[in-house]
């Protein structure tokens, strides 16, 4: 085999038809300490025209509705569960939750206070004056 010159060993050579185009630019930068050419990526290799007609095909409908827009119209609605993509919510705030918990923890405060304080065993059986009174105290 012949050695060719101007080429790497194993490297091939292609036709330029066949060879893909840069999606790249070589920009000058003239920020100090850098260096004076900065590669740029172009990004996609679609065209103005090809572009535009993908952006056409994939509409908002496309997409599914977000999550803010399903639970406002749910609320709107007056509804108190909705679904968004297969999974059941509600339709309360956190604020509307802590609020719920904040009546309940006084409800449950209430009730605790109603009852009065359990006594303990000794304390029944200090203030019993006999051991009948102590049995039924016990008993309650």
């Amino acid at each position: 085999m012949a050695k060719r010159y101007g080429m790497a060993r194993g490297a091939k050579s292609y036709a330029k038809s066949n060879q893909t185009k840069k999606d790249y630019k070589f920009v000058k930068d003239d920020r100090p300490g850098r260096t004076p050419k900065k590669k740029v990526y172009t990004g996609s290799k679609l065209s103005g025209a090809k572009a535009k007609a993908k952006k056409a095909m994939t509409s908002d409908k496309a997409y599914g509705v977000s999550f803010k827009s399903a639970f406002a119209d749910a609320r709107g609605a007056g509804k108190s569960k909705f679904t968004w993509q297969g999974k059941s919510y509600h339709t309360k705030t956190k604020s509307e939750l802590e609020g719920a918990k904040e009546k309940e923890k006084f409800a449950r405060a209430g009730k605790s206070k109603e009852k009065g304080k359990k006594q303990s065993i000794w304390k029944k059986f200090a203030s019993s004056k006999t051991g009948a009174e102590f049995v039924r105290k016990l008993k309650a």
